[in-house]
């Protein structure tokens, strides 16, 4: 019998407020869309009042999944299709109109 280890997929995202009700709309719907894929158990959209040093707002979405290797699977396989690149963009001539960056945390359960 393998055992395996839960763990939490952290995403943080800067969002340029010019397009925050959209973009938090867009995240919604593409959280219950990741949620469908096979090791993810839960997901949660943390929204801070506090704006980062530029104004951008942020955002920190928390995944539960079941293990590393459906994590990996997901975003070999998955994640460029399920629409990662598809967020609402402001129409700005540089500026993107979000930021992010994902880590994979401690695990999430007893590993003895």
């Amino acid at each position: 019998m393998s055992t395996t280890t839960p763990v939490i997929y952290e995403v943080t995202l800067e969002v340029d407020p010019a397009i925050a009700v959209a973009y938090d709309t867009w995240l919604e719907g593409h959280l219950r869309r990741v949620l469908e894929h096979e090791g993810f158990e839960s997901g949660h959209v943390f929204r801070s009042d506090e704006s980062v040093a530029d104004g951008w707002q942020r955002r920190v979405v928390h995944y539960h999944v079941r293990s590393a290797a459906d994590l990996e699977r997901y975003q070999t396989v998955y994640a460029r299709q399920d629409g990662s690149v598809a967020a609402p963009t402001a129409k700005k001539k540089s500026t993107p109109a979000s930021r992010s960056t994902a880590v994979m945390l401690r695990p999430t359960g007893n590993t003895a």
